[in-house]
């Protein structure tokens, strides 16, 4: 007779692995025969499937963002305000630094004159 573990116990052990490991141990897990006959692991396992294969994706995804967030800031023009008296005031609240490098700030302005 077969010691019974329940679902949680499983997802809770492979919470605790790296998202690929536990993608693999899962698909293990689904290609065993012994449990491919239990109703409990056929009902879980599409959950179980999608909620590791988010895991899975995740860090991709968040890799896109931040990827399409860094576009957004870099094609957004900071502002340069020109003054009368020819003092200039750069905002750079718009710009975009690569590293601590002052040289590799993109330089993308936009000239506004300011009447005083």
């Amino acid at each position: 007779m077969l010691p019974a573990i329940s679902i949680q116990a499983i997802d809770d052990e492979l919470e605790k692995y790296p998202p690929r490991m536990a993608w693999d141990y899962l698909l293990e897990l689904n290609a065993n025969p012994v449990l491919g006959v239990l109703d409990a692991w056929r009902d879980s396992f599409p959950t179980l499937l999608k909620k590791y294969r988010s895991r899975l994706f995740e860090p991709i995804e968040q890799q896109k963002q931040l990827t399409e967030a860094m576009k957004t800031v870099a094609t957004r023009p900071s502002i340069s305000y020109s003054y009368g008296n020819g003092a200039i005031h750069d905002d750079r609240r718009s710009q975009f630094m690569l590293g601590e490098d002052r040289k590799a700030t993109l330089q993308q302005k936009q000239i506004v004159k300011v009447n005083e």
